[in-house]
């Protein structure tokens, strides 16, 4: 009789409790258990595109590292921040709803120095 493990597929050779055996190993008994901790094959980190390791993190491991979930969350808030920035604000001056092209120094209130300084 064939015995193919549940976990990788691959055949195997039972080595105790033949009728009740249907891992290859503890480690691929332990994985399928525990299948909530270890990355799927052929995932890949969101930030730097490198093949995720199989090993120990949450199940909704989707970054590589410490390095990697630091600059994806860096991006992330600036990417908000941008949209922030592009939202159309209404001039306090003459009612004109505008997209504010930022500079240094501060939060653009109107639509143009004419309305400013009026």
């Amino acid at each position: 009789m064939e015995y193919v493990c549940k976990n990788c597929g691959q055949e195997f050779e039972p080595t105790c409790h033949q009728s009740r055996q249907v891992f290859c190993s503890t480690e691929c008994r332990i994985k399928y258990h525990n299948r909530k901790r270890y990355a799927p094959p052929g995932e890949v980190c969101m930030e730097c595109g490198k093949a995720l390791a199989q090993g120990s993190v949450g199940a909704n491991r989707k970054l590589c590292g410490d390095a990697c979930r630091i600059n994806y969350r860096y991006r992330k808030q600036q990417e908000r921040k941008r949209e922030e920035r592009q939202k159309p604000r209404v001039c306090p001056n003459c009612g004109k709803e505008f997209v504010p092209i930022w500079e240094k120094g501060g939060t653009p209130r109107f639509c143009s120095d004419a309305c400013r300084i009026e």
